[in-house]
């Protein structure tokens, strides 16, 4: 299969060029799409064989569909720059012949607190649906939580997976569930989607027993207690943060 690999990336100099170096075991043709990084990210991507396409911020949809639109080829991998394709899933790639155009695939994530790896909680069995023909489809422009049309898709779940480092540390993870919040109200707000008293104050207590104690994350220890919280702090926000902004605060 002949694939472009689309990196969404913002001050990523630490990580940018592990994540482009997973992309080139599948392809030569790799996009970095900068949503506009003050450190280092664009000047690495160009040195370890990325092309930097520099955007400005419009919601992650838009970003994808921007590097999209300048990828050499029709299929493409879309990919985040803490996540690295795994050797076992680039060959599992290479192996495979070109699909027909309408169907899209979805990956497993392998998630990592710092280095470890997270085995129960609500990020066990995440998938995300992240290689598609650009020519049958393409993302919406939620500013967050953004989804590939998938009507009249045929969806194909592929055998191994993507490593996603997503925490560096307790404070810039709690940073950006606050970023994210913001994000999926504002564009809840624009979908005449309400908040209300139960959903502010009792999905949260859900969300926490749900990740901790129904799906055992309390077997990831420390970790994964601090998931579990911050997972429900970021649901309190977030319906918090849209019955301001329905309120005209």
């Amino acid at each position: 299969m002949n694939v472009s690999v689309v990196i969404i990336a913002k001050n990523e100099a630490a990580r940018i060029q592990k994540c482009i170096a997973s992309a080139l075991q599948i392809t030569r043709d790799v996009i970095v799409v900068d949503t506009g990084s003050t450190d280092d990210t664009v000047g690495i991507s160009q040195k370890n064989n990325a092309r930097a396409l520099q955007i400005d911020w419009n919601g992650y949809g838009d970003a994808r569909n921007k590097g999209a639109a300048g990828a050499l080829c029709n299929w493409v991998f879309s990919l985040d720059a803490d996540e690295i394709i795994s050797a076992e899933l680039a060959a599992e790639l290479l192996r495979s012949e070109e699909p027909v155009q309408n169907v899209i695939f979805r990956i497993r994530r392998t998630v990592f607190w710092g280095n470890k790896k997270i085995n129960h909680g609500s990020w066990r069995g995440d998938s995300v649906v992240r290689l598609y023909n650009k020519q049958f489809t393409q993302w919406d422009t939620r500013a967050v939580h953004e989804k590939i049309d998938s009507d009249k898709a045929k969806i194909v779940s592929l055998e191994n997976a993507i490593d996603h480092f997503t925490v560096k540390s307790l404070a810039a993870f709690t940073n950006k569930q606050i970023h994210y919040a913001r994000l999926w109200a504002t564009d809840a707000n624009r979908d005449n989607k309400h908040s209300n008293f139960f959903k502010q104050f009792f999905s949260p207590v859900f969300n926490f027993l749900q990740g901790y104690i129904f799906k055992l994350g309390i077997l990831d220890g420390a970790e994964g207690f601090w998931i579990a919280k911050t997972n429900a702090f970021y649901t309190y926000l977030k319906y918090a943060i849209l019955m301001d902004l329905q309120r005209g605060r």
